[in-house]
């Protein structure tokens, strides 16, 4: 099957966007973060509800001398493969997955999928919608991520 737009390709994977039974089956495969951002922006942007927004908290910085050569503007821009966005944009019953292991006795291991059902300050709400966890309910706290192999001249700390 061939689509030709977003939309198309979306509604193709995930008919209905509410059921969230199919979050723990299928996924949409991108070659590039970049085209993967903008998947699951338009995800994001077809729930209902508000969006909630977590910062990076402008924390954002880099381990070198001199950092005032990455303005923090660039330092937002960056994608780094394993990283999320600076400005993490998500709804109530959007459908996420750890990109880490962060806690494998609560499940929540590299390719765990959730759903989200609340969000805090500093904390998301999720259920686990696929594996053994089931059902579980788990809460993913803020925590400084650096990526390996970022190929940036600096470590990026976010």
């Amino acid at each position: 099957m061939t689509v030709d737009t977003m939309d198309k390709l979306v509604h193709s994977v995930f008919p209905d966007l509410t059921d969230e039974r199919l979050f723990a089956n299928r996924a949409i495969l991108a070659p590039r973060n970049q085209d993967a951002d903008e998947v699951n922006a338009f995800v994001v942007d077809q729930g209902e509800g508000d969006v909630q927004q977590y910062k990076s908290k402008s924390i954002d910085s880099v381990s070198v001398d001199d950092g005032t050569l990455y303005p923090t503007e660039y330092l937002n821009s960056l994608s780094p493969s394993g990283l999320p966005l600076h400005l993490l944009k998500l709804k109530v019953g959007s459908p996420i997955i750890t990109l880490r292991n962060l806690n494998s006795d609560d499940g929540l291991c590299n390719g765990t999928r959730m759903t989200c059902r609340a969000f805090a300050r500093h904390v998301i709400d999720a259920e686990i919608v696929s594996g053994t966890y089931t059902d579980r309910r788990v809460f993913i706290l803020r925590i400084e991520l650096t990526p390996s192999g970022a190929g940036l001249p600096f470590t990026l700390r976010r």
